[in-house]
């Protein structure tokens, strides 16, 4: 479901990606396919993408820049 909302904001040729947990409840493997396609998205086609995330350890490795909130 995460990459078709991806592909849809694609097509749409979105300038924003706003990905409200989008790895949450994925397995490992899916979660780090859904966050490399974000970053591709991001560095190649030089979209901004959004994310909220839970898993910090996601959040240092994908994201640039990091917003903490106790």
């Amino acid at each position: 479901q995460q990459r078709v909302a991806i592909a849809r904001a694609l097509m749409q040729q979105a300038k924003v990606i706003l990905a409200d947990e989008p790895i949450a409840s994925l397995d490992p493997e899916s979660a780090r396919i859904v966050m490399d396609t974000l970053r591709d998205i991001n560095q190649n086609d030089g979209i901004t993408v959004v994310v909220t995330l839970h898993q910090v350890d996601y959040a240092l490795r994908y994201c640039e820049r990091i917003v903490a909130l106790r």
